[in-house]
């Protein structure tokens, strides 16, 4: 064989050998590339979400969308919009634009293959006070403790007092990666309607979230009507990667993606300036305006690290629990701090461990910190996971290692125990043992309990209120290995969420302080999660559970039939926590045209729908408002009340009825929670309540003992919802119905 042709052997044999190696190579190495890519990917992405968390970035873009807006007139013809204007939430879209006279706003964003979403716009600041200033005084003293509220504590307030010139909003929704028809409806104070459309394609996700949810439970149209345009914060998909917080309507389809730096958000706060706080990592609060901006970014330091929950003080300032990363000993989650929102200060509150020494003392040295899964020779003696601000200084929390609820008096001054919820055997030999409340009734005991929630209400007596939670029903405490869980009646210590023998419950308990006791009031079933999940209440009838670990959320009545389910894919092991949070509503000013006067003659016929769920009659000015938890007087400008009658607990414990008389002694009469009573039954039983001389067979008599009519206001169905269709009848109360 001549040398060349050896050579070109050599060659051939050479570059086949080198082929071979490099497909070998792409065999074995695709998997490592395409999680080199990826893993490039979330740097950049973690990057970028760093920078938008920075003070700079903020005023960069406060700077680059004042320069763009302002570049010309903008009015209901030239409207500026920018999508995501601050990096904070990707599915969003800033909107501004005048008018000449005051209007307000609501949008319909709308894409083909979803269905629509709906809400009201608040286009000013002093429209969100406005807002804020009626939910205040809606409250009255009943709703949840923590920034969660029920759909029944609707916020409601005139057109006039949130009317402007300039409207500067932000829009939520966006449908990502197809084109978005954003329909406004501009309403000036006369009553005249403008509508403009806006095209925008959705922009594409930063996450690989779904875009709808799989609904294993798709909820009927009463339950969609119930939830209204409400949100569910889905808080803590946790990951290996980027971190964000999500938006999800009540149909399952997203309506905002939103960053944070690592870790989770664990609940939003609305402080009394209208900023909505949350956790964006384990040592970051921040503080969003309505138009999405981080006007506060607050770094808690190098010693503290906050975990699992946080609640606003009646001075806007945050209480957190919190874990002390100088601890000698690694005790971690078992201390509460207060970071000061406007300076950022921080300062320690209570250290368990100073409070319940002995039972400290008694655990095994062991446990992981949730918060920072690479640290070691961890103490999660107590591991607290939620904590509650009560209205007397006070503080309820959740301790999950000993399946007990603890109200510490004084939280913010000189802290003290005043009282304990569980099993108490779980203390016994400890000095905190004898505070436990005795429990009334055989119901079970809780098992590492999860968010639970304090929940006033007016109709009960000063020392009384409500808790309900998320129990896991779990028994188990890695520093207390040999305690029996299983003396817990009904609980499991199955660790997996796929044990088919265990369940976990919604559970509602009546504390009554002054007697000492608590008293099981409600409980149902729910899919198993040990660990994390949580509970809120919607609306008289309606719950809103998260399944956390099996990726589960759903919409349960109160008995607990399941009306809506939704699945998500879990990122790496559980959905934290999913409370909805609800826009606020409008009130419309309504004309109806009629003179409803005593010496009227009433209209027979007549009926009006209307998507309101609150109006206002201009022939009489007189205000229908419902509130549903409210007791106080209905009053406004221009509205004539001589009376007022409050039939509170007529038909049942959870049954309210505003009625009032009006001018010439008409009575008005709106339905509040009433499942029962519909048409004619309602009208009859009302007649028969409010007669004003209480004799029997006779209704209502004005002073001549004419016969009066008044107007009955009803609500097709349970909740309110944005296209809630009230149908108003007026009739006449007289002896002729059959009481």
């Amino acid at each position: 064989m001549s040398t060349a042709v050896r050579s070109r052997v050599f060659k051939i044999s050479a570059a086949a050998v080198t082929a071979a190696i490099a497909i070998g190579l792409c065999l074995f190495s695709q998997d490592d590339v395409s999680a080199s890519i990826k893993e490039r990917r979330v740097e950049r992405l973690n990057a970028q979400i760093e920078n938008v968390y920075t003070d700079e970035y903020q005023q960069m873009m406060d700077t680059e969308i004042a320069d763009e807006r302002d570049a010309k007139e903008r009015t209901v013809d030239s409207i500026y919009t920018k999508v995501n204007p601050y990096g904070t939430n990707t599915t969003s879209m800033y909107v501004y634009f005048t008018t000449d006279q005051a209007s307000t706003v609501s949008y319909t964003v709308s894409a083909e293959g979803y269905p629509d979403y709906t809400a009201n716009a608040i286009t000013s600041d002093e429209a969100a006070a406005a807002y804020r200033e009626a939910a205040a005084g809606d409250a009255d003293g009943s709703g949840n403790v923590g920034g969660t509220s029920t759909a029944s504590q609707t916020t409601t307030v005139s057109s006039n007092d949130i009317a402007s010139t300039e409207h500067e909003f932000l829009v939520l929704g966006l449908i990502p990666k197809v084109k978005n028809t954003i329909t406004l409806t501009i309403t000036d104070t006369d009553g005249n309607a403008t509508t403009r459309t806006i095209e925008q394609t959705g922009p594409k996700l930063l996450g690989e979230e779904e875009v709808r949810l799989e609904q294993a439970i798709a909820p009927d149209e009463s339950t969609v009507t119930t939830l209204g345009n409400g949100l569910y914060a889905i808080l803590g998909n946790d990951s290996n990667e980027q971190d964000f917080m999500y938006y999800y309507d009540a149909n399952g389809v997203i309506r905002g993606e939103i960053p944070v730096l690592y870790y989770r958000s664990h609940r939003l706060l609305f402080d009394n300036d209208g900023i909505m706080w949350f956790s964006a990592s384990t040592k970051h609060f921040v503080g969003m305006n309505r138009l999405g901006k981080l006007v506060k970014i607050i770094n808690l330091g190098d010693q503290y690290i906050l975990h699992h929950d946080y609640a606003l003080d009646s001075d806007g300032n945050i209480v957190s629990l919190a874990t002390d990363l100088k601890h000698s000993d690694h005790a971690v989650q078992d201390q509460v701090i207060k970071v000061d929102t406007d300076s950022g200060e921080v300062s320690l509150l209570v250290d368990f461990g100073d409070l319940f020494p002995d039972y400290k003392q008694s655990t095994d040295h062991s446990g992981i910190d949730e918060s920072d899964p690479t640290a070691t020779n961890r103490w999660d003696w107590i591991h607290f996971n939620t904590i509650q601000l009560m209205d007397d200084g006070s503080a309820l929390l959740s301790a999950r290692e000993t399946s007990t609820m603890i109200k510490i008096n004084d939280i913010e001054g000189t802290p003290s125990l005043d009282y304990m919820i569980g099993e108490p055997s779980v203390w016994n030999g400890m000095d905190a043992q004898p505070s436990f409340l005795t429990k009334v009734g055989d119901s079970g005991d809780t098992g590492g309990q999860h968010s639970i929630t304090v929940q006033y209400d007016s109709s009960l007596e000063d020392g009384q209120y409500y808790i309900y939670m998320f129990d896991n029903d779990f028994g188990y405490a890695m520093t207390r290995p040999d305690f029996d869980w299983t003396m817990i009646d009904g609980i499991s210590t199955a660790q997996s969420s796929k044990d088919e023998n265990s369940n976990s419950q919604f559970r509602k308990y009546l504390v009554d302080e002054n007697a000492g006791t608590y008293t099981e009031v409600q409980d149902f079933d729910v899919p198993y999660s040990p660990y994390v999940s949580s509970a809120q209440e919607l609306s008289d009838d309606l719950n809103l559970v998260d399944i956390g670990m099996q990726g589960l959320f759903g919409v349960y009545d109160d008995d607990g039939n399941l009306k809506a389910q939704y699945k998500m894919v879990l990122s790496s092991g559980y959905i934290y926590r999913v409370y909805q949070y609800r826009l606020p509503r409008l009130l419309l000013r309504v004309r109806i045209g009629i003179d409803l006067t005593a010496d009227a003659n009433p209209p027979t016929a007549d009926s009006y729908l209307l998507p309101l769920r609150s109006l206002i009659l201009a022939a009489n000015q007189i205000l229908i408002k419902r509130h549903s938890l409210s007791r106080r007087s209905v009053k406004r400008d221009r509205v004539l009340v001589q009376h007022q009658y409050a039939v509170d607990g007529v038909f049942g414990p959870a049954d309210h009825i505003r009625v009032m008389r009006g001018e010439n002694h008409l009575l008005v009469v709106a339905e509040q929670r009433l499942g029962h009573m519909r048409g004619a039954n309602l009208i009859q039983s009302l007649a028969r309540l409010i007669r004003h001389n209480r004799t029997r067979l006779k209704a209502q008599r004005g002073r001549n003992s004419q016969q009066v009519p008044f107007l009955g206001v009803q609500f097709a169905g349970l909740g309110l919802g944005d296209l809630r269709q009230i149908k108003m009848r007026e009739q006449i109360a007289d002896a002729r119905m059959t009481f």
